[in-house]
């Protein structure tokens, strides 16, 4: 049964019977559910009264319900307790049951309302469940998972937040401690479990993300390494939209839209913490960028990382570098940064790129892979699958050639890579950017002999006609196609 509209209810019907005029009522806590056996949803409201002291814990609670179909109000027996001092947001409503966080005087506890029978119970809460008073720290949250009630308590970190997840067995007042999950930067706080491996959370800037509790275990136990096929790579963050969308970040708006220069797709500062924390964590770190101003960004945030936590074979990576400030290549070699780039985003965005940036602009800042090669940076391509084709054979013509299509002539020809050049940023490069060079990249001895067999005869020749047809391919040293 649904209602699948906004309804707004009529005011309360209950009222102080002594003339406290300078003392308001307090809504102690309000649910929300079905009853089953009326076939009706109800609202139940908890209101406290004070004396003429302005105390409100002493005189008896009051109880006022709400009706879907009588749309009324009507007033039910106070329960057997005085005090129902609930914690904020702690609320939870759950076939026909509300259940809120609330302490006494004896510690704290979970007081349910059933719709059905309208009466109040009560479920203890071990005091070693909690580290602290909840009143003094409201970072925890209720949920239920496959009917059991799960309790989040989290840290209130500023920068980070560690949350305690403990599970009420079902029907029966145990409780256990299932995880902790965290430490994590930019979480607000979790919102529900999807199912019992994914878990919804609220970030600060409002988004709602995902958290695996598999992929959780998963590091814990096995490290980076799943499988001879699944590596745990890191961490990854989005510093701007894209250019196509007019969410890309630049430092000057574009000529398109001169009110625009773009989205900041995180926080700075939210950013920063992320790279801080990983980094210390060990975890490589790798953030998307495609206007000038959100790699410029990037790089500062990684040069005042890597100043803080000291030295080590870290490889940040930055995702695409599409667009880059005069000085950006510079610095990119000179901080060690992996410039990971997609040649065939080349070919979609050339005539983008002249119509928003105007034709000077986007000479002087896109797909500068040249120049990135100039001022010593690792470039390591990719193919941004789905986003674009996976054949890493349309990537290395368009490295060649830069000609998107309907062109007959080359994008920014001084920025065109040798043959070589192209293919070692396919091979060499992107398994030094994914930290898998011991094993990948290149037919090494002690490496995976991984290849793959052309219809061509050279190189050259794949260089002049610019395509070629895969005949077999290798993994292991074994054949895998055909």
């Amino acid at each position: 049964m649904t209602t699948e509209k906004f309804r707004k209810l009529p005011s309360s019907i209950l009222h102080n019977e002594d003339p406290y005029e300078m003392f308001d009522s307090l809504t102690s806590g309000v649910g929300f559910g079905y009853d089953s056996k009326s076939g009706d949803f109800k609202v139940v409201r908890v209101v406290q009264f004070p004396d003429e002291e302005g105390v409100y814990n002493l005189r008896p609670l009051r109880v006022e319900i709400w009706e879907l179909r009588k749309e009324r109000w009507r007033e039910i027996e106070s329960p057997n307790f005085r005090y129902l001092m609930i914690t904020g947001g702690c609320e939870m409503h759950h076939e026909g049951k509300s259940y809120w966080w609330s302490n006494n005087r004896e510690g704290n506890i979970i007081r349910t309302f059933d719709m059905s029978e309208e009466i109040f119970g009560k479920i203890p809460v071990p005091n070693n469940l909690v580290e602290e008073d909840v009143m003094l720290n409201p970072n925890i949250s209720m949920e239920m998972l496959n009917g059991s009630i799960v309790i989040f308590y989290g840290s209130n970190a500023r920068n980070e937040k560690t949350f305690s997840v403990w599970e009420m067995e079902k029907d029966v007042f145990s409780w256990s401690k299932l995880m902790t999950i965290g430490p994590f930067f930019g979480v607000e706080k979790p919102l529900l479990f999807v199912s019992s491996d994914e878990l919804l959370m609220e970030a600060d800037e409002g988004q709602v993300i995902s958290y695996h509790v598999k992929t959780h275990d998963l590091i814990h136990k096995m490290g980076q390494v799943v499988s001879p096929w699944v590596y745990l790579g890191g961490v990854k963050g989005f510093a701007d939209g894209s250019l196509g969308s007019h969410t890309a970040l630049f430092h000057e708006p574009c000529v398109d839209e001169p009110d625009n220069c773009g989205m900041q797709m995180t926080k700075r500062e939210n950013l920063f913490n992320m790279t801080m924390e990983s980094d210390k964590s060990k975890l490589q770190v790798a953030i998307h960028a495609i206007g000038d101003k959100a790699n410029d960004m990037i790089l500062d945030i990684y040069e005042s990382v890597i100043s803080t936590n000291g030295p080590r074979d870290r490889r940040f990576r930055v995702e695409h570098a599409q667009h880059l400030a005069p000085g950006a290549p510079e610095r990119f070699g000179k901080l060690g940064i992996i410039a990971s780039a997609q040649p065939e985003h080349l070919l979609d965005d050339a005539e983008s790129a002249t119509n928003k940036l105007g034709a000077q602009r986007a000479q002087k800042e896109s797909f500068l892979f040249r120049s990135l090669l100039t001022c010593k940076a690792c470039l390591a391509f990719g193919s941004d699958c789905p986003v674009a084709n996976i054949n890493p054979l349309g990537g290395i013509k368009t490295a060649l050639r830069r000609i998107p299509p309907t062109w007959d002539h080359a994008w920014i020809p001084s920025e065109c890579l040798t043959l070589d050049e192209a293919i070692k940023a396919y091979t060499i490069s992107a398994a030094y950017a994914s930290f898998l060079d011991k094993d990948l990249g290149s037919l090494s001895p002690g490496k995976l002999a991984d290849f793959v067999i052309l219809s061509t005869n050279s190189w050259d020749e794949f260089a002049a006609e610019g395509s070629a047809s895969i005949e077999a391919t290798y993994t292991g040293g074994e054949q895998a196609y055909p």
